[in-house]
């Protein structure tokens, strides 16, 4: 399959390349463009990618075939059948099925807490059980992490989605948005601020404490009093007050008396702190700012989820207009601009795309494009009429008269064809000149052999030397000596050969300018 696909690569890059080549061919101006090149070889790979997009399957097919490798070959074989005959028809049913971008969720409060939706989940399974309140509290509504028992979760809001499906979606989020914050803010200045809170109604007018929230049992399942959620009255409260008191009294008047200051004098300092300060001053709070707090609070709170069907509206309205003009919170996922929607409608899209980008346009194609083009053809025939004149000048009043054949390039000319920069060209010589050439390598070709001769004689007796040397002590494993006689005569014989060097690079030179 690696092959194959291979080969195919191989023949997809031969064939972008011929189809270059041609387009330099037949458009040799716009074969310059990159963008224009580069669309047409993205289309001619498509072309080519939708034609032979079975050869490769095939050909590894075939290749598993002649290698006998069955097992394969049958895979191969189901895969290509798969992909001609199901595929198409797959993709046209999974293409009808439609994913919004964005999902909302709109959470209601269930007031009641008897239509509070108890759920067990037991091993992956989830089953709605019968809603149990009890009265009394329990010490277990933390869920256990023991796989073998069941957990029990509640639910006290209800959830609507809405999604961007549909038409006007937004317009639909407006009402569910609507409804959902006016029926949680009924049920907050309704029922959680009057009777729930610790400034309620409920904290006035009854004796003893309650317990407004419910938390659920992990065992069976029951709704129990959350005891976190204590929430005392004013008769509670007067009474924990004054049992502090009682208790702080009895501390000091049970400690030993060995302060700094007896107690016959700071009992009435602390009979003034605990029964006045905090007594008095406690319980006159207590009485008359409590009451006054919770029936303002209770009233305001029932006057606001009373007329919540009509200021949660325009506050839902208000918030949508903020989207539209400020920050788009419903955004559908996009990549688009969330950011002030409407100006970048008006200012962009309108403005600048939509009136200013024509007009500059229009600008350029019918003014700025032209006389630039008229500037350029004036500028590149002022150029040419230049360049003309002074190839001209230069050829009939110097180069006529005084210009040669270079030999080599220099700052003045520098040679780009002609005689040793191309197989094409050759030096034109008269028969005069090709034997004084001849003559002269013939001599130079002599002048080396006797050299090679001269230097070979005036080196031998050195090398006769050697070679006694060798013959008589390497059995020995003595060496040549190279001091005293030897260095004189080798010395001598360097003066020799130095000198005949001389002698036969002058007579070379001779000859060369001679002929």
């Amino acid at each position: 399959m690696h092959r194959a696909v291979e080969n195919m690569h191989r023949r997809l890059k031969e064939t972008l390349a011929q189809l270059k080549r041609c387009l330099e061919d037949l458009y040799p101006v716009l074969s310059r463009v990159k963008p224009w090149v580069q669309e047409k070889l993205k289309i001619a790979e498509e072309d080519f990618i939708l034609d032979h997009r079975w050869d490769a399957h095939e050909e590894a097919l075939a290749l598993c075939r002649q290698s006998h490798l069955e097992q394969t070959s049958y895979f191969l074989q189901r895969d290509l059948s798969f992909m001609r005959e199901r595929e198409p028809v797959l993709k046209q049913e999974l293409s009808r099925v439609r994913n919004p971008n964005r999902s909302f969720h709109w959470r209601t409060q269930i007031w009641s807490p008897h239509h509070w939706n108890v759920r067990k989940v037991f091993q992956g399974e989830s089953e709605i059980v019968p809603t149990v309140i009890s009265r009394t509290s329990s010490s277990l509504a933390q869920p256990r992490s023991d796989p073998n028992q069941p957990v029990y979760l509640v639910e006290k809001q209800r959830m609507h989605t809405t999604t961007t499906r549909i038409p006007f979606w937004r317009w639909v989020n407006y009402c569910y948005r609507t409804y959902s914050w006016m029926w949680n803010a009924m049920f907050i200045f309704g029922i959680i601020v009057p009777w729930c809170s610790p400034v309620s109604l409920r904290a006035l007018f009854c004796i003893r404490p309650f317990i407004p929230d419910l938390e659920i049992n992990q065992i069976d399942g029951t709704l129990y009093p959350r005891k976190s959620s204590l929430t005392h009255t004013l008769c509670s409260r007067l009474l924990l007050l004054w049992r502090h008191i009682s208790k702080s009294r009895t501390e000091f008047e049970s400690r030993p008396d060995t302060g700094f200051i007896g107690k016959g004098f700071s009992r009435h300092l602390n009979r003034l702190w605990n029964y006045f300060i905090k007594g008095a001053l406690g319980t006159l709070l207590i009485v008359f700012f409590f009451p006054l707090v919770c029936l303002s609070v209770s009233f305001l709170s029932l006057c606001v989820a009373a007329f919540a069907a009509v200021w949660v509206p325009a506050v839902t309205f208000i918030f949508h207009l903020v989207m539209i003009f400020v920050y788009d919170f419903d955004s559908p996922g996009l990549p688009r601009n969330k950011v002030c929607m409407v100006v970048e409608a008006l200012l962009w899209h309108i403005s600048v795309l939509g009136v200013l980008q024509p007009i500059l346009a229009l600008l350029v194609a019918l003014v700025i494009c032209p006389i630039a083009s008229l500037i350029v053809f004036l500028a590149a025939m002022i150029r040419c009429c230049c360049r003309l004149i002074w190839d001209v000048a230069m050829f009939h009043f110097l180069i006529k008269r005084r210009g040669r054949v270079p030999s080599s390039d220099s700052w003045l000319v520098k040679r780009i064809a002609g005689p040793g920069l191309s197989n094409e060209h050759f030096f034109q010589i008269s028969p005069e000149q090709a034997l004084a050439a001849f003559e002269a390598k013939l001599e130079t070709e002599e002048l080396n052999a006797f050299r090679e001769e001269v230097e070979r004689i005036i080196l031998l007796p050195q090398q006769i030397y050697r070679e006694f040397v060798a013959h008589c002590f390497h059995p020995f494993s003595a060496t040549l000596y190279k001091e005293g006689v030897y260095r004189e005569v080798e010395k001598e014989a360097q003066e020799l050969l130095a000198a005949l060097r001389d002698q036969v690079d002058r007579y070379g030179m001779y000859v060369v300018e001679e002929k």
